[in-house]
């Protein structure tokens, strides 16, 4: 809004005939919006009390939740406002439900973020039970932490390494991407989707895009049945252990072991890779078969 407020009245002067060079665009009320964000950290630890579930809650700003070196719940936020002030006065707020639960945001003078002002965190903790991360514009990062995770962003990826139970992420405009996971819910617009499957794998995989690719690293034992779709786009599967009970270019059902649960993976416009998990020994050598496409 601010740029486009910005071109109309640089336009508006030109279209005036006003040499720009002697044009004082303050008159405009332009300058206030080129004023840049004043940015300052916060730097807090609380307490950790053992598998207690986590919320992250935040706008214009990244998440990143890692595992810490120490027994304390330690708290980095980084605090853009429209002034100094404003900037000095946000607070950083931890608090925890009788549950144990953990609560982590911002707030803001007046009780209101302004315009385009943001909270961007990194959050290191021993262990959690869950983490519950929502931000509007920034990405979500959760490496080697959470048994479970609840992770949203709109503009922004999601990304998760290494979580041993049930992990959901969406966002609108962004990549998800979830390494090392047992089972996976994961879902954006305008991004591609990529799972790596956990070497013992368990529960449904559900995975959905409009405009781009959906793409499955399966291990061995994988269990379940999966319903393959595109519009615009093919379904490639190179695993041996998968039997099609349905195949075409842009639909087919695959079948692995029990064939239970049933999940699906879904695009409008993209591919459908399916494909057997690589272990880190063999990308150093040779690439184990049913991999290429």
């Amino acid at each position: 809004m601010k740029t486009r407020v910005f071109v109309a009245c640089l336009v508006a002067c030109v279209g005036m005939g006003v040499p720009l060079a002697s044009t004082s665009l303050a008159g405009c009320g332009v300058l206030a919006f080129m004023d840049p964000l004043v940015k300052v950290t916060r730097d807090s630890s609380v307490a950790h009390e053992k598998d207690k579930a986590l919320y992250i809650d935040t706008e214009n700003g990244s998440i990143t939740v890692g595992k810490a070196a120490d027994d304390k719940v330690s708290i980095h936020a980084e605090i853009s406002a429209q002034t100094q002030e404003r900037a000095d006065k946000a607070e950083v707020v931890s608090t925890r439900d009788k549950d144990g639960t953990l609560h982590i945001s911002v707030k803001w003078p007046d009780g209101k973020r302004k315009g385009s002002e943001g909270c961007a965190f990194k959050i290191l903790l021993p262990d959690a039970s869950l983490v519950h991360a929502v931000t509007t514009n920034g990405h979500i990062t959760c490496e080697h932490i959470g048994h479970d995770g609840e992770l949203e962003s709109t503009n922004g990826t999601v990304k998760v390494v290494s979580m041993p139970g049930g992990v959901k992420g969406r966002t609108t405009n962004g990549n998800v991407e979830f390494t090392e996971v047992p089972r996976a819910d994961a879902g954006t617009t305008n991004g591609s989707v990529v799972v790596t499957l956990s070497d013992s794998p368990e529960g449904v995989v559900k995975c959905e895009t409009t405009n781009g690719s959906v793409t499955l690293f399966v291990p061995a034992g994988f269990n379940q049945t999966l319903d393959c779709q595109t519009t615009n786009g093919s379904v490639n599967y190179a695993v041996t252990s998968a039997k099609a009970t349905k195949t075409s270019k842009t639909h087919s059902v695959l079948v692995f072991g029990t064939g239970e649960p049933k999940g699906s993976l879904e695009t409008t416009n993209g591919s459908v890779p399916v494909k057997v998990k690589v272990k880190e020994a063999e990308r150093a050598g040779e690439k184990a078969p049913g991999t290429g496409h």
